[in-house]
């Protein structure tokens, strides 16, 4: 019985019966066939806020120049694919009020190796409507805590409203600064009034007319929710409070 035996290669056995009163010298050819490397490829496109799935998203999935699969996603986002080993690849999502999206991937040379990839999509909405205020669209502007100071996350967020205000000429914004309850109302008064002016300043030294911006700071004074004074709320209900908005006063 013969054995061939290799790495990434399929087994192959054969069994020969000899003579043993004749002496017979025998050749064989063995041919091994590599087997497959294939990997599972799982992906998933979201929100990059929310984390959300996007359903409804296409996925295109391109080998170099070659447009491999074209996969409309459904309710859970998730999409899976079959990918050769040593290999790049590049993705592209589309969907509508999202911009466009692109990654790559070079598989291992790993058989069956699985892989996961998530797809974060960011909006492209500019203006939402909220209170009957429409607003400029932006993250969660951070501060450190009892600072005014422009965050390097929330610079990127003020550089999108530069952005639009550069976009729209005729646009004016008013800046309003809001904090939680859980300090004295004085103080939160003043910390909002000093980051509200920071905002300001930095918008104005990125090249937009200072008559287009104005802002305060509100303190506690609009909350979103019932988490005033002496009411027990969880740090998910202040985040809501803690917030500064864009507000469109003029188009």
């Amino acid at each position: 019985k013969l054995v061939a035996e290799k790495e990434n290669y399929e087994t192959v056995e054969l069994t020969i019966a000899a003579d043993d009163k004749n002496k017979m010298e025998i050749t064989k050819t063995l041919k091994l066939t590599p087997i497959e490397c294939i990997q599972m490829l799982s992906g998933i496109v979201t929100d990059s806020e929310t984390n959300l799935p996007l359903p409804n998203a296409i996925v295109h999935i391109y080998k170099g120049k070659e447009l491999l699969a074209k996969i409309r996603l459904e309710a859970d986002a998730s999409f899976n694919y079959k990918l050769e080993c040593n290999m790049p690849y590049r993705f592209t999502v589309a969907l509508k009020d999202y911009h466009n999206l692109a990654s790559e991937v070079k598989t291992s040379d790993k058989i069956n190796e699985a892989l996961n990839i998530k797809l974060e999509m960011e909006s492209s909405i500019e203006f939402v409507e909220f209170r009957e205020q429409k607003m400029i669209k932006t993250k969660t502007i951070n501060f450190d805590l009892n600072q005014s100071s422009i965050r390097l996350d929330a610079a990127i967020e003020l550089n999108k409203v530069i952005a639009i205000l550069r976009k729209y000429p005729n646009l004016k914004i008013e800046i309003k600064s809001h904090t939680d309850s859980r300090a004295a109302a004085d103080y939160n008064m003043k910390l909002t009034n000093d980051r509200a002016k920071k905002v300001i300043d930095y918008i104005i030294s990125n090249g937009i007319d200072p008559s287009r911006v104005s802002g305060k700071g509100y303190g506690e004074t609009q909350l979103l929710n019932n988490c005033a004074k002496g009411v027990k709320c969880s740090e998910e209900e202040h985040q809501m409070n803690r917030r500064t908005e864009f507000i469109i006063t003029d188009e």
